[in-house]
């Protein structure tokens, strides 16, 4: 199937006429120093000329249908556009052709020499110029679809990544209810209502996606709610966050790993328990976020979870190396895991 061509466009066509424009005074800059005759004359037999190869090309490659005027184009524009245009500076100049050769014998071979040669050096200007612009665009679509490529590839990644986090936590929440429903039938009740809001508000996050700082806070609190239950005043938390901040934009699901592992790894193996601060603050144009707990500290494994490595691989692939997630011990007990991402990337 051949591919349809793309019309000639006018910013083009102007551009290429201006620069036949220079090159035409440049050839008569160049044969009146040759012949020592007339400026005036060599500017109209070569604008003529010029002019003449010009529009026979660009005229069969309209009627062709094409997008730039190709080789053959040029092999029959250039003779024709230069007797057209020798025919047409003699007219305007008002000369006997005969008297005209008997004072200038050498410039019809001059003429149809710098014709020829400048005719061929224009044109092939032209025609790489216009095969380079068209490789350009072609480079430029096929930059555009890679790109859309990965940013699906990405997207699908993604949400790999997601539903490898979610059904871990819904497991559990399921066996903790079927154990309190026996035990603390009235703790299951409120467990269950929570759990029915985080999976309300869940279900809806995962058709978009971004959310915002303010509904990812919203989840925590449900999960939080949720785990205090099961853990009781073993677990103590606090969300400290500037309401200014709720309305960013953020992908589902950075935060949540980052209180799973503090749950899992800090405070879940302390008989003491412990607390879980969640803090965000912007500072030099970054929004910093910080999940603080008081429990056991760094161990072995606590930084290296399938939760974490999640995050880690979302943050790279979403925002390369501009956002960043570190792990560190906290002081006195505990561990301080951050996420900072620019806020160019969170409007």
């Amino acid at each position: 199937m051949k591919t349809p061509q793309t019309p000639i466009s006018l910013r083009i066509f102007l551009t290429e006429l201006l620069l036949t424009f220079l090159f035409n005074t440049l050839i008569a800059v160049f044969v009146t120093v040759l012949i020592d005759g007339s400026f005036k004359i060599s500017l109209i037999y070569s604008q003529a000329i010029g002019l003449s190869i010009f529009s026979i090309s660009y005229g069969l490659t309209l009627i062709r249908g094409l997008s730039k005027p190709s080789g053959h184009i040029f092999a029959m524009a250039i003779p024709l556009g230069g007797i057209i245009g020798v025919t047409l500076a003699n007219s305007l100049i008002g000369y006997d052709v005969q008297e005209f050769l008997a004072e200038y014998p050498s410039l019809p071979l001059i003429l149809t020499a710098c014709t020829v040669v400048f005719g061929t050096m224009i044109s092939y200007y032209f025609y790489a110029r216009n095969a380079l612009a068209e490789n350009n665009i072609a480079l430029r679509e096929a930059t555009l679809q890679q790109l859309e490529n990965e940013k699906k590839l990405t997207e699908t990644h993604l949400k790999l990544l997601q539903a490898q986090i979610e059904p871990h936590f819904l497991f559990n929440t399921l066996s903790n209810i079927l154990s309190l429903i026996d035990e603390a039938p009235e703790d299951a009740k409120i467990m269950l209502a929570n759990f029915t809001q985080y999976l309300r508000a869940s279900l809806k996050r995962t058709r978009q996606e971004e959310t915002t700082l303010g509904d990812e806070l919203a989840l925590l609190r449900a999960y939080l709610d949720i785990q205090t239950i099961r853990m009781g005043d073993r677990l103590r938390y606090r969300i400290e966050v500037p309401q200014s901040l709720h309305t960013l934009s953020l992908p589902p699901l950075l935060l949540q790993p980052l209180v799973e592992n503090a749950i899992k790894h800090g405070i879940a193996p302390d008989t003491q328990g412990g607390s879980i601060d969640i803090i965000a603050t912007i500072q030099a144009d970054r929004l910093n976020i910080f999940c603080i707990d008081t429990g056991k500290g760094l161990q072995q494994q606590s930084g290296s979870g399938m939760g974490l490595n999640n995050v880690r691989a979302r943050l790279r692939a979403i925002y390369g190396n501009q956002a960043a997630m570190r792990i560190q011990q906290n002081t006195p007990s505990g561990v301080k895991a951050s996420l900072s991402i620019p806020l160019g990337f969170l409007d």
